[in-house]
């Protein structure tokens, strides 16, 4: 399946979708429960949106906002054979054009459960189920947005399908692709959705290069891909990133207290919308929903909609000779540890544009964070190269990183942000 015939398959999917999407006021979601406290499933289904506070004793900081609470660990997976990857057109209704490429199962516990009293979630066997013929190639749990989320990770999955096996109840929504063709759009704008970026980042890379070589390249001129060859086969000790975070989560704690929506400072309640009296952060409305290629066809649900587009950054370079990855441990609002791996910058306005000297753009692409929770939540991801010498803004919390220290990093549970996964996901169009 080449490039143009995905790109033409994802518009008519979008074309067949028939998705509409129509704000509501909060207080008339169909089976949602708003008191002014919180916003909660008549059954306690899917989630709620709780309000959160949490305090520094070290620097005195205080933050608050509203957050979602989902307690449930869904499923996202890719299922792979050969050199080939099974690909999943997904309509959400916070999606930039509706439909995104998705796993070929993304789902959480309600879906799959089938609370909702739809359509069974296909191919979720493989994922739940052991048989001869195909094998776990990676398996971890992985946070969500940990400024939206409180707490919130997802089963990341590959599984290999052996050869000469198929798959019965293909239709329409699924797609076999080369996975080189498939990692080579990985910079296309708002076409792979982040949980898709997810689960390709958090298995060993090695598993979807050719040859199973990382960014192997034969042609001299290919400068950049022996840059990121030798970072990811450069020997180094496995434990000092981890030992770092540890050291940096122990000198940073947090206290976590849950809080009525209607008693969070700086946060205007109604029964319409809430959202932050600056108008800088992000409203909770309410939306309705309808669609034709999903597991129900009719829906009424909550969303957190930016109000900004956001960045990520992440910046490389050469460091003894050897490109390196400048991360930084993010203070995260839903996040029990508080502290873990992120980008360079994170979680900035896109219009605060700080260009270094010398920068080279690698890669960027703009896309809509997790659809299902989030209303056309834009980020602009991008990869810079730095000159040696330039200097760039570090704190006590930065880390510079080879690619083998990542590669060990991504494949552990919970020691990563989903935008650092995000903004990673750019380096694998070099595989």
């Amino acid at each position: 399946m080449q490039k143009n015939e995905i790109t033409s398959w994802i518009s008519k999917r979008r074309d067949l979708s028939n998705l509409k999407v129509e704000t509501i006021p909060i207080s008339n979601i169909k089976n949602w429960l708003f008191t002014g406290k919180n916003i909660t499933h008549e059954k306690n289904y899917f989630f709620s949106i709780i309000g959160v506070e949490v305090y520094s004793e070290q620097n005195k900081l205080v933050l608050e906002q509203p957050i979602i609470l989902q307690q449930e660990v869904g499923i996202m997976g890719f299922i792979i054979q050969d050199a080939k990857i099974l690909l999943q057109a997904k309509t959400e209704p916070g999606n930039v054009n509706g439909i995104q490429i998705a796993p070929s199962v993304q789902a959480t516990v309600s879906n799959y459960t089938r609370v909702h009293g739809g359509d069974e979630t296909k191919f979720l066997r493989y994922f739940q189920e052991s048989d001869v013929s195909y094998e776990c190639v990676s398996n971890s749990v992985q946070l969500e947005h940990g400024t939206r989320f409180m707490n919130k990770s997802n089963q990341n999955l590959i599984i290999r399908l052996q050869s000469g096996c198929f798959l019965n109840n293909m239709d329409d929504r699924f797609r076999w692709s080369e996975i080189r063709e498939f990692l080579s759009l990985l910079e296309e704008d708002y076409l792979i959705n982040t949980d898709a970026r997810s689960v390709l980042v958090s298995c060993n890379w090695e598993e979807l290069a050719k040859n199973k070589i990382a960014f192997f390249s034969d042609l001299q001129y290919d400068e950049l891909k022996h840059r990121l060859n030798e970072s990811y086969y450069q020997k180094c000790s496995s434990a000092r990133i981890f030992q770092v975070l540890e050291e940096l989560q122990n000198q940073n704690k947090y206290n976590f207290k849950i809080k009525d929506l209607d008693k969070l400072e700086n946060w205007s309640v109604n029964e319409d919308i809430i959202y932050d009296n600056d108008q800088v952060q992000f409203t909770v409305q309410g939306f309705r929903v309808s669609t034709t290629d999903r597991e129900v066809s009719y829906w009424e649900q909550p969303l957190v909609h930016n109000t900004r587009v956001e960045k990520v950054v992440l910046y490389c370079q050469k460091k003894d000779g050897v490109l390196k990855f400048l991360l930084t441990a993010q203070i995260i609002i839903g996040m029990d540890k508080a502290l873990v791996w992120g980008s360079s910058v994170q979680n900035s306005r896109e219009d605060e544009n700080i260009v270094l000297e010398g920068q080279t753009i690698l890669a960027e692409c703009i896309q809509s964070d997790e659809g299902g929770r989030f209303y056309q939540s834009k980020c602009l991801y991008q990869i810079i190269e730095l000159p040696e010498g330039v200097k760039v803004t570090m704190s006590d919390m930065s880390y510079w990183a080879l690619l083998s220290e990542i590669q060990k990093l991504v494949i552990q549970d919970k020691k990563t942000t989903n935008e650092l996964r995000s903004v990673l996901s750019l380096l694998l169009k070099f595989l």
